[in-house]
Order: structure tokens, then C-alpha cells, then sequence
């Protein structure tokens, strides 16, 4: 998907059903995901994802 779109740096958030065996996008943003899922990723990876998304951003790389 990534390579498809040319998105090179940052958070991508894309949504998928599987039907019929066979996976289909929904929804693809380059943005942090809603429903606060970005705080579940914190906790189960010992980062802070907006701010090394806003670091990214900003152009200084990942930490």
C-alpha cells in the first residue's frame, strides 16, 4: 500500500475487510488513528507516537 501511494515517512492509517477470503481497503489517511488508539500503541511499544509523528514531520527523522 505504501509503495502504491508513494508515501515514504509518517503514520499511515488504513482500515480493511476481509470478504470472500480476499482482503479490500476501506479507508487509507496518512494520519494517527481515532479512538485514542494512538495511547494503546504508547503503551505496548514504550513510545510517544504524536511526538516522533511531529518529529518526523518537522523533518528531524525518527528518534
Amino acid at each position: 500500500l505504501m509503495d502504491a501511494t508513494g508515501f515514504t515517512a509518517g503514520v499511515v492509517h488504513a482500515e480493511w475487510i476481509l470478504y470472500g477470503g480476499r482482503p479490500h481497503l476501506v479507508e487509507c489517511a496518512g494520519r494517527l488513528p481515532g479512538d485514542r488508539i494512538h495511547h494503546l500503541i504508547n503503551l505496548s511499544h514504550s513510545c510517544d507516537l504524536t511526538a516522533e509523528y511531529l518529529r518526523v514531520l518537522e523533518g528531524r527523522g525518527p528518534p
